[in-house]
């Protein structure tokens, strides 16, 4: 038998999915302090911060989507918001703007598999995937 988490990510249902994500994010955050009520592309370095109780300059770390932020209507179809703090990590500011070595095979590794429509199931696989690949740490 799974866990509650595993079992509505089977599910498939986006309004499960998503409801269950957003209390994990909220119940995960290390700083205690509280996360803003929707999460938005806007706020989501604000939130990370938060989410890691990490404060770093931009000079000094850079937060980046796991999931890409072009690839969010994608994602909520199953109903994972790729703003959600969960789908954050700190990336060196010259790894991050790499984008021959990163950006361009990672951009495109995700918008190839976005190709067809894809599970929260599916897609938290993909973000770990691509973190080990990348060796990058996760929250997924």
């Amino acid at each position: 038998m799974g866990s509650p988490t595993s079992s509505i990510l089977k599910s498939g249902d986006p309004k499960q999915v998503s409801k269950m994500l957003d209390d994990v994010a909220r119940k995960a955050n290390v700083s205690g302090k509280e996360l803003s009520k929707t999460f938005t592309y806007n706020n989501f370095r604000m939130n990370y911060q938060k989410f890691t109780n990490k404060y770093f300059s931009a000079a000094e770390a850079t937060p980046h989507h796991v999931i890409l932020n072009a690839n969010r209507i994608h994602a909520a179809k199953a109903g994972i918001d790729v703003n959600n703090p969960l789908n954050g990590v700190w990336l060196d500011p010259k790894f991050h703007r790499a984008k021959k070595a990163f950006h361009k095979p990672y951009n495109d590794e995700w918008n190839e598999f976005f190709l067809e429509d894809r599970t929260a199931k599916e897609i938290i696989e993909k973000a770990r995937e691509m973190a080990k690949k990348y060796k990058f740490k996760t929250h997924w």
